[in-house]
């Protein structure tokens, strides 16, 4: 991608902006990273489709509130059950 833009931005405006993208795009990566020490996620095939593949959930919860999302987890499963 960077290539095609370089090729669109042949010039040095266009070297300018390609490094203010590359510069923010580090920066936006960098807050991910630091906000996903923040959360746990748990998967599980609790569904299952037509052909009778798995479909994965996700739920996702702030890592200080950990029992609550296995709370949830358990809850979804029992509900799930009991409408099959």
């Amino acid at each position: 991608m960077v290539e095609r833009l370089y090729d669109f931005y042949d010039d040095v405006e266009g070297y300018n902006h390609l490094y203010v993208v590359a510069h923010e795009l580090s920066r936006a990566a960098e807050a991910l990273l630091e906000k996903a020490r923040f959360i746990e996620d748990i998967e599980s095939a609790m569904l299952v489709g037509e052909n009778n593949l798995p479909i994965g959930v996700q739920l996702i919860g702030p890592v200080e509130k950990v029992d609550r999302l296995l709370r949830t987890v358990r809850w979804l499963q029992l509900h799930l059950a009991q409408a099959t």
